[in-house]
């Protein structure tokens, strides 16, 4: 029976009539949550006379600051085995109840089991090398992932749906698999592929909540002193499967938006400036194009290759053209003068030209007689 409650600094204080009440209480919470519990007792009062004393017992549960979904690094120098088969290795906190169950972050593809890449910190082990457990990120520091490819590590086909064990260890199993961030996703080619225990749980399409180690200043991971020999920092690590799913043309379109990137970036620099001069020319082409059809003129150029491609001017463009041609002319009279003069010379010109086309042929016939 809980007398009073209070909301402390670092966690609450539980007040009850007797201490077999709170060790009771303390007993109960630690099937729940990994903790230590100390008691301890403090001479409040004495009567002499009476030889009596007031004892205050406390009972102090230390929870283990370990939530589910924390990535954390397992140091190599943990006293007494510290996290198992994970110490020196990241670990995932897979699950919190009595002790803390860690899954190793980055898995081996040759693992020879799951339970190869699992184990339980307990709460002594824990308090006694606090320092060697320490904190990488926690869960809100999460992104989403979209995934691309899913290639299972034992070689088995990834198509079929699993209908196996939905919870337990039982559910897990190995697979490389290939994600983007949902936040770059058809926008870049830049993609990611990791080992993780979500095997059975991942299809192409699906979302998934993971660490992005790529973009993120890791301070707990400046000393790698406390990794084992030969271990790599993954790229991404994958936490749990979230709702919600992509259409397979979706992802087959955005696989070749990254494939066509990817290609574009392998391109030499001769092939890219290339390519760089033919869109300068056709955005030129282009400008010409519209600058004829809005004067008014037609382009001699036009179709003279027979190319479908080409456009054709209709008559109402044509029309339309011209209209724009003239109001400009009445707006600008220099420009209308100078058009003028140019057109006379050219008829005069266009005269001489059949002047001396007559003479011509009356010479010619001259000769021949």
């Amino acid at each position: 029976h809980i007398l009073d409650m209070k909301t402390m600094r670092n966690g609450f204080d539980f007040y009850f009539a007797s201490q077999d009440k709170a060790q009771s209480f303390a007993s109960f919470m630690s099937k729940f949550a990994p903790m230590r519990i100390k008691t301890t007792s403090k001479l409040v009062s004495s009567d002499n006379h009476s030889n009596t004393a007031n004892i205050k017992n406390t009972v102090v549960c230390d929870m283990v600051p370990l939530c589910r979904g924390d990535l954390i690094v397992a140091d190599r120098r943990a006293k007494d085995g510290g996290a198992g088969r994970l110490s020196g290795r990241l670990a995932l906190v897979n699950k919190v109840s009595s002790v803390v169950h860690l899954i190793d972050a980055a898995p081996p593809r040759d693992a020879e089991s799951l339970s190869s890449i699992t184990s339980e910190l307990v709460p002594e082990k824990y308090w006694k090398g606090e320092k060697y457990y320490r904190l990488v990120l926690p869960p809100k520091r999460m992104v989403k992932f979209v995934v691309l490819d899913v290639e299972h590590c034992d070689g088995r086909d990834n198509s079929a749906t699993y209908s196996g064990p939905q919870s337990g260890l039982d559910k897990y199993a190995l697979a490389d698999v290939e994600v983007a961030r949902e936040a770059d996703f058809g926008r870049n080619d830049e993609t990611f592929r990791c080992v993780t225990h979500l095997g059975n749980l991942l299809n192409v399409g699906d979302y998934c909540m993971g660490y992005d180690l790529t973009a993120t200043m890791m301070t707990a991971l400046e000393n790698m002193s406390c990794f084992n020999k030969g271990f790599d920092l993954p790229d991404v690590i994958l936490v749990k499967k979230v709702q919600g799913v992509l259409g397979a043309d979706e992802v087959e379109d955005a696989s070749e938006d990254i494939k066509y990137q990817k290609q574009e970036r392998s391109k030499s620099s001769r092939s890219k400036k290339k390519e760089k001069r033919r869109k300068k020319e056709e955005a030129k082409q282009r400008a010409y194009q519209e600058t004829v059809s809005r004067m008014g003129f037609m382009d001699d150029t036009r179709g003279t290759d027979g190319g479908e491609e080409d456009e054709q001017l209709t008559e109402t463009e044509v029309a339309r053209g011209r209209a724009e041609f003239e109001r400009q002319l009445l707006n600008d009279p220099e420009w209308a003068a100078e058009l003028e003069i140019a057109g006379s010379l050219m008829d005069e010109m266009a005269l001489d030209d059949i002047d001396e086309n007559k003479d011509l042929r009356e010479n010619l016939l001259n000769s021949s007689g």
